[in-house]
């Protein structure tokens, strides 16, 4: 956007499990953003918060192929506005990862594709899609919170993975004058 910039961002993650080795990692994400309108008019626009799925493989010996699934690691999404609760709504970005049981042949053309997407530009399943409104020269708090599911698995191995995606705030006007990330980690000993 040309003239909304992203001021500050706060991301702090608040990682939740039992244990160092555990697999049930949840973190719980709240991300506060401030945004500036540069502009001598209103401005509304239609903010989004991409989501990529999850994506688990492994493969099926029985079957001589690569199962595939995918889900979607974030729950629970909330967005406020300067305090008030604003609905966002999830709606549909590039098409997805090829699903189901892929042969050995049909998965590796499957991956070929997909990386080669990717490099055309940002690869999110979907978005959390709420409309905002500028005053002229105004700011704007956008606070977003969810839980995030890190687990995650390849070819019979299974691992926590907490992912955030930075360089969507690119996309804005300027440069992000403050960014700030906590990450807590809540073990038991």
């Amino acid at each position: 956007n040309q003239d909304v910039q992203m001021v500050e961002e706060t991301i702090d993650v608040e990682v939740q499990r039992d244990h160092l080795l555990a697999d049930d990692n949840l973190a719980t994400v709240t991300v506060t953003y401030l945004f500036r309108n540069h502009a001598d008019r209103a401005v509304s626009i239609d903010m989004g918060f991409p989501v990529a799925w999850d994506e688990a493989e492994f493969y099926m010996q029985g079957r001589n192929c690569l199962n595939r699934s995918t889900h979607n690691a974030v729950r629970d999404f909330t967005v406020t506005l300067d305090g008030a609760p604003v609905q966002a709504q999830l709606r549909p970005g590039r098409k997805g990862l090829r699903t189901g049981c892929l042969r050995d042949d049909a998965a590796e053309r499957a991956r070929e594709r997909e990386a080669a997407a990717r490099e055309k530009g940002p690869w999110y399943n979907e978005f959390y899609v709420w409309p905002v409104s500028f005053p002229p020269k105004g700011a704007r708090t956008i606070v977003n919170r969810y839980v995030y599911d890190a687990r995650t698995s390849s070819r019979g191995g299974e691992w926590n993975q907490f992912e955030y995606v930075l360089k969507t705030g690119a996309l804005w006007r300027g440069r992000i004058d403050q960014v700030t990330i906590h990450v807590r980690f809540h073990d038991r000993a």
